[in-house]
């Protein structure tokens, strides 16, 4: 049976019917079925390599992972899931869902999401899907999620250390020879960081606890070459130095270096963590430590960039504390949000929290969708955006860069001051 999509469905008595030919007709939904068909044709594939990299490294966790998998297509939101032993399954995901490369509970059944399409390299899809499928077994492996602040990364001196530590990590990987050197020197470079902000060294533990042991987990079920393995680190940390914030990302690779190379040398290393786990020492009681020379690692290079990469930043958290708090703003609630967000892109604002130049917010007020900046308050109580430029006691709400979908019973009022918030309608 060819099923249409709802936006093709033509009722009979529609003018645009009489203009299409039987032959039309046919050329069309042939067109639809072989969509259809190409769609289901590439995800099959892709399950049954995933699931048969999930049987040969069952024994990465003493678990094999391979779970339910939610494919979505994000302008559609068309829908691909199947659970083990079972066959493809197609549907619309609602509204309410937020999109996201994630773990999600739905309709029922704790699914990986994925967003499609997929990496075309084999590999990094493998790398990808059981991330999240680590993600989604997480609990089970006794690993709380967290989502901790490491604002400090964002800071001149946290950014200079962490890239010492990373360029060290590097030079493991290349100079087999002096392997442990360089990693006596990384974890050097990662205490002089933690020194300066003894404050946020729980909060990097466990986002490299949540984050990184999941990219380690796809590193080991991607099977990549030794060879491969390590041109694929260096170039993912050098695309990582190049993105605009450190602050939830930079255990996407940190972790994966150092498992990698602690696997070497115990292959159930990772086996014996636990929720309370310090990886820090984990990786100290393997190598120890070493006072480094900052010139082996671009040490003065890095140094300049990041004085200057501040300079702009004090410009820019100005900017952004000017439009969010001092002027008149929109305040929503976060009550039961559901958020998706790219992590790579964040702006720490302290005190005030964290500015997200992309973010999509479900609650029970509606749906808010920002292209351009929202400030979320470091205790995640509510979220800022700029003043509508539409009138606000429509259900649609648009301002610079953002657009605010409010359900029925909720409206935006105006407070004495100029600020925006959301009200209750009363029944």
């Amino acid at each position: 049976m060819v099923l249409l999509p709802n936006a093709l469905k033509i009722r009979s008595n529609h003018l645009l019917l009489l203009s299409i030919s039987p032959t039309t007709m046919k050329k069309l939904i042939l067109f639809l079925y072989l969509l259809h068909f190409n769609a289901v044709a590439q995800i099959e594939p892709y399950v049954q390599e995933v699931e048969e990299a999930c049987t040969v490294f069952s024994s990465l966790w003493n678990k094999n992972l391979y779970a339910p998998l939610l494919f979505v297509e994000p302008q559609s939101r068309k829908i691909y899931t199947i659970k083990p032993g079972e066959s493809l399954v197609e549907g619309i995901l609602p509204d309410s869902v937020n999109l996201g490369n994630t773990s999600i509970h739905w309709n029922g059944t704790h699914w990986a999401m994925l967003i499609l399409p997929l990496p075309q390299d084999k590999t990094g899809r493998i790398q990808l899907l059981t991330h999240e499928l680590f993600h989604r077994a997480q609990k089970d492996l006794g690993f709380e999620q967290n989502n901790p602040d490491c604002s400090h990364l964002n800071d001149k001196d946290g950014r200079i250390y962490l890239r010492l530590e990373l360029e060290a990590l590097k030079l493991a990987l290349e100079e087999t020879t002096r392997q442990d050197f360089h990693l006596q020197n990384a974890l050097y470079f990662r205490q002089k960081r933690h020194s300066l902000y003894p404050a946020k060294v729980q909060n990097e533990n466990l986002l490299e606890m949540n984050e990184g042991l999941a990219e380690f987990t796809g590193i080991i079920h991607s099977n990549r070459t030794k060879q491969d393995t390590k041109t694929y680190f260096r170039s993912a940390i050098d695309r990582f130095i190049k993105s605009p914030t450190y602050v939830r990302s930079f255990a996407y690779q940190t972790i994966p270096v150092y498992g990698y190379l602690l696997r070497q040398k115990d292959v159930k290393w990772n086996q014996k963590l636990n929720n309370d786990s310090n990886l820090t020492q984990i990786f100290l009681d393997a190598w120890g430590t070493a006072v480094a020379d900052e010139n082996v690692y671009q040490g003065a290079l890095i140094r300049e960039e990041e004085e200057i990469r501040a300079e702009t930043n004090r410009k820019r958290a100005l900017a952004y504390k000017a439009q969010l708090i001092d002027q008149a703003h929109v305040v929503l609630p976060l009550e039961k949000m559901n958020i998706s967000f790219d992590p790579r892109n964040i702006f720490p604002l302290p005190p005030y929290g964290t500015v997200y130049p992309t973010l999509t917010v479900i609650d029970n007020w509606g749906k808010l969708t920002v292209n351009s900046e929202a400030l979320i308050s470091e205790d995640w109580k509510e979220v800022r955006v700029s003043l509508p430029k539409y009138n606000p006691q429509m259900n649609l709400v648009q301002g610079e860069g953002w657009e605010l979908n409010l359900n029925e019973d909720y409206s935006l009022i105006e407070s004495d001051k100029g600020t925006f918030t959301i009200s209750k309608k009363s029944p």
